[in-house]
């Protein structure tokens, strides 16, 4: 079901979250360019920050962040926007993290946190995550 890495986000800083969404990308950019993998699209829910990065503008604060993630990716890769339905496996890997304020990084399923499989399993079945009304 994995193919390559999959990274849980480093727990940055206390701070804003559009900064730790970038730092986020960031180091999951880094990490793919480290192992070899090379990346045809990337999918972001931070609406926000996807405009920044396709427009250049971005406030005082986030300009080099936004910078660093347009350096980062390889103008064949597609930057897109993704719900936060299509995007469960990645929000329950960032709410995993955010519990255990570690750094992980997981090569296969086995390894994966019990709390995320059942995500995973249903993002590999092309199955859809509904928001609750």
């Amino acid at each position: 079901m994995l193919s390559g890495i999959t990274k849980v986000r480093l727990f940055f800083f206390s701070g804003k979250n559009m900064q730790a969404e970038a730092r986020a990308l960031i180091t999951g950019l880094d990490l793919a360019s480290q192992l070899g993998i090379p990346l045809s699209c990337m999918e972001l829910d931070a609406q926000v920050l996807l405009h920044f990065i396709h427009t250049g503008s971005s406030p005082w604060n986030l300009v080099s962040l936004t910078r660093s993630c347009k350096s980062l990716l390889s103008p064949s890769c597609n930057l897109s926007r993704i719900l936060r339905e299509g995007n469960k496996v990645a929000d329950s890997l960032a709410s995993f993290a955010h519990a255990h304020r570690d750094s992980m990084v997981f090569y296969s399923e086995d390894q994966f946190p019990t709390c995320c499989k059942s995500h995973l399993l249903h993002d590999a079945l092309g199955l859809y995550s509904f928001r609750p009304s």
